[in-house]
């Protein structure tokens, strides 16, 4: 990632070279992937490789059985379900172009990217309903530890399980993130590098207009954490 100023006055350009978007994705989703149970993570990896094989096809497999139903769901809404003679209905309805055309790149790659997200969506979705548990705080497992409340062997064994278990799903959300970067960026960032332009004098102008109501945000989060954590004892 370089950082360049622009001749024109206050510009800064950013170049974000490919490499650096899909670290920025991998690192999201690897901080992700610790915040959450294993089993959570490795659910929605399987879901993204499914939608990742999909689209080396082009989902073409899905693409007959969404316009049949996208058929039937136009013929119901005409009322070809209530009328007396639904040949019309039905005849009308064929006429119309499919949903999906595979002939059309550009429509070809939105049912790509909604099929892909979709996938990953619902997996996370059933992921989070199936197991609603959290990973065990280590930190707190590890300070308990050096306090001398809990060294037994078998403490330090539970630690290391769950300290393993949690490098696990860190992996897991870090191989999410590169499926998720190698899916996008060919097909959304085709360019070997993307420039953001970003306004830096504006930009500050901003910020130094909009400090003090930050700081009186910051303050007001403090002071109610601060109440919540006194009522707790």
């Amino acid at each position: 990632m370089l950082l360049s100023r622009s001749p024109q006055a206050g510009l800064q350009v950013v170049e974000l070279t490919a490499t650096t978007v899909v670290l920025i994705f991998v690192a999201i989703f690897a901080y992700r992937g610790y915040k959450r149970d294993v089993r959570k993570e490795l659910l929605f990896f399987g879901g993204l490789v499914f939608g990742t094989l999909l689209s080396l096809v082009d989902s073409k497999p899905l693409v007959p059985h969404v316009n049949r139903f996208y058929r039937m769901f136009l013929f119901a809404i005409k009322g070809g379900l209530m009328s007396d003679n639904p040949l019309p209905v039905w005849e009308a309805v064929k006429q119309r172009p499919p949903l999906v055309n595979v002939e059309d790149p550009k429509n070809l790659l939105w049912f790509n990217t909604v099929v892909f997200v979709v996938l990953g969506l619902l997996s996370y979705w059933l992921g989070n309903r199936l197991w609603r548990g959290s990973p065990p705080d280590i930190l707190a497992m590890a300070t308990a530890r050096l306090q001398g409340k809990k060294k037994s062997r078998k403490s330090l064994n539970q630690i290391t399980s769950a300290l393993l278990t949690q490098l696990t799903s860190t992996v897991i959300g870090g191989l999410s993130g590169f499926l998720v970067a190698m899916f996008f960026i060919p097909r959304y960032l085709a360019s070997t590098q993307t420039l953001v332009v970003i306004p830096g004098t504006a930009a500050w102008d901003v910020l130094t207009q909009n400090l003090r109501y930050a700081i009186v945000v910051m303050c007001l989060v403090f002071i109610v954490r601060g109440w919540q954590q006194a009522k707790r004892r």
